[in-house]
C-alpha cells in the first residue's frame, strides 16, 4: 500500500509521485494477476504530512482485507487513550538535571 498526502510540507506530494511510484508499476502487478496487492491511497484530510485518522484507517482497510481479517472501520477505545498536552510532560530536563549532579 502507498499513502501519499496531496499536499504534504515534507516530502512527495501525492499528484506528483503517483504516475512514477504507482502507474508505472501497476502494470506489473497485473501480469502476474495480483492487481490488488498494489494500493494507491492519496490523503485528502489534513492532505499534510501525517498519520492521522484517515491514513490509518485506509492502511487498516489494508491490512484486513490482506490478513483476510474483519475489516476495521474505527478505533473504538483509542479516544480513552489520547493524552494532554499536561499529562505528556515527563519532566527530562529536571531527570537530566540530576543525572548531570550524580557525574560530576
Amino acid at each position: 500500500m502507498l499513502v501519499y498526502n496531496a499536499e504534504d510540507d515534507c516530502c512527495f506530494r501525492a499528484p506528483l509521485v503517483k504516475p512514477y511510484v504507482f502507474d508505472a508499476v501497476k502494470p506489473f502487478f497485473n501480469l502476474y494477476g495480483k492487481s490488488e496487492n498494489l494500493v494507491w491511497h492519496e490523503n485528502l484530510d489534513p492532505a499534510t504530512h501525517n498519520y492521522q485518522l484517515d491514513n490509518r484507517l485506509q492502511a487498516y482497510k489494508f491490512f484486513s482485507r490482506d490478513f483476510g481479517l474483519p475489516e476495521i472501520t474505527g478505533e473504538p477505545g483509542v479516544a480513552g487513550e489520547i493524552k494532554s498536552y499536561d499529562e505528556l510532560i515527563v519532566g527530562l530536563a529536571e531527570r537530566v538535571d540530576k543525572l548531570e549532579n550524580r557525574v560530576k
